[in-house]
């Protein structure tokens, strides 16, 4: 049995009784997270634009957008649902960002479908499984992988939300194979466009791409049913032979979860991962110190060279840009003491007072630090005009899998992007219920129509 198909099986074969309930409680905290970064990201411009283009190409009701109500086809909604989930990088991260990719998977499906909340919390650990299961097969080298353009999200995003469309859809091993090898064909994003609109595309057109597999596959559409191990397939053409181990992606199948082994991150701030390691240390000296901008002489950072390839706008011309830009990020957490969807808005980037706040910070690069060791370090020194000297690094920042937040904190995230959407209390309140006892609703329609303003 070939991986494609092993893969395919333990997907199909999976019962939500089966399933850990440490699996299904983590499972439901990432799909209330992610659910609110869309909220928010529904009032920002990409959204805005995303649900302009929506209703002028129209397509049967089907399903509904996040933040407007507008209602398309489920391929539709999958596209402008994931666009909004990841368009603020405000989603969850870890092995790359999967959630914004099956997410909206999820909601447009599983209201067409009108599925229940067992199907749709499966269906959600399934696209984890491959998503995280891909990713792992070539972890060791996704280094090379980002180095050359590729980013990994919507690489493996397109499989994991193919995994879930076809486990809403009930299709059987040979067509959930098909469902993968036809999303495979459409597995694409480069890292070319970070600091853009278009990064958020890249989950949205995952999301779509899932949908639109599993549903011409349920018709009859064929595709290679060896999309992994093929000697033409994505891995073979996409990560380049001898650079990931087949083996990984089926050795540990219903023995470990990829939610609680690595695990996600839950994002605080709206931005690159990347800076989530200095941001936590930089706000942690300004609190602890009660230090003011005015007062402050200079900050350094540290960071690999994998890292600077990612958070490369040392000057950044844009809001989107900073997101992608150390100096930024360090520049308006002494400004403002803070960190938000505000911040990466061009009007702050463009501002006087973030300008004189960039001059203040630099980026030491560490050639010397191994891949491994780059991923975790990010210390911090801030010099201050009287001569104190503070330092302070975090491994493990907060919301990382061995240092979550509370569910008080998650919630007090979901009440804030929901807040940008205009939601109203009585909706916010009532999604976070609905969301938690997500098992026992019949069908997800009271969840979409929770998320309306």
């Amino acid at each position: 049995m070939g991986v494609t198909e092993q893969l395919a099986a333990f997907m199909v074969e999976t019962r939500f009784e089966e399933i850990p309930g440490e699996v299904i409680g983590l499972t439901k905290k990432f799909f209330l997270d992610c659910l609110g970064t869309a909220l928010a990201g529904s009032r920002e411009e990409p959204g805005r634009i995303i649900t302009e283009y929506t209703r002028e190409i129209g397509g049967s009701p089907e399903s509904t957008l996040v933040g407007s109500g507008f209602r398309t086809s489920a391929a539709n909604a999958a596209l402008a649902n994931g666009l909004m989930a990841h368009v603020l990088d405000f989603d969850d991260s870890g092995f790359s960002h999967p959630t914004g990719c099956i997410l909206p998977v999820l909601l447009s499906m599983g209201e067409k479908l009108r599925a229940s909340g067992r199907e749709v919390l499966t269906a959600h650990v399934m696209g984890y499984e491959c998503f995280g299961k891909l990713s792992y097969c070539s972890r060791p080298y996704e280094r090379d992988l980002r180095a050359r353009g590729y980013h990994p999200s919507p690489l493996w995003g397109s499989m994991g939300a193919a995994a879930a469309a076809a486990k809403l859809l009930r299709l059987d091993v040979d067509r959930t194979r098909m469902a993968l090898g036809l999303a495979g064909s459409q597995a694409a994003g480069l890292t070319e466009n970070f600091g853009t609109m278009t990064k958020g595309f890249h989950s949205g057109n995952a999301a779509r791409a899932g949908v639109l597999a599993a549903l011409l596959v349920g018709k009859g559409y064929t595709a290679s049913q060896e999309i992994i191990e093929g000697k033409h397939g994505l891995y073979h053409a996409v990560v380049g032979e001898g650079n990931y181990d087949l083996g990984r992606v089926t050795e540990n199948l219903g023995k470990t979860w990829e939610v609680v082994t690595p695990g996600l991150s839950v994002k605080r701030y709206p931005c690159c991962a990347g800076n989530l390691r200095a941001l936590d240390a930089v706000l942690g000296i300004v609190r602890e110190h009660n230090v003011s901008f005015s007062d402050v002489e200079s900050v350094e950072v540290e960071i690999s060279a994998q890292r600077r390839d990612t958070l490369r706008f040392d000057k950044p011309a844009c809001g989107f840009q900073g997101k992608f830009s150390m100096e930024y990020n360090m520049a308006a957490a002494i400004l403002d003491g803070k960190v938000d969807i505000e911040t990466y808005h061009d009007a702050k980037a463009h501002s006087s007072e973030m300008k004189e706040a960039l001059s203040k910070v630099r980026v030491i690069v560490r050639t010397d630090w191994a891949w491994d060791v780059g991923k975790r370090r990010s210390p911090v020194k801030v010099r201050m005009r009287d001569g104190r000297e503070f330092l302070n690094e975090v491994e493990k920042p907060r919301g990382h899998p061995e240092n979550p937040l509370t569910d008080e904190e998650l919630h007090a995230k979901f009440r804030y992007c929901a807040g940008r959407a205009g939601l109203s209390e009585d909706k916010t309140e009532g999604t976070i219920e609905l969301v938690q006892r997500l098992e026992t609703l019949g069908d997800i329609t009271s969840i979409m129509e929770s998320v309306t303003a």
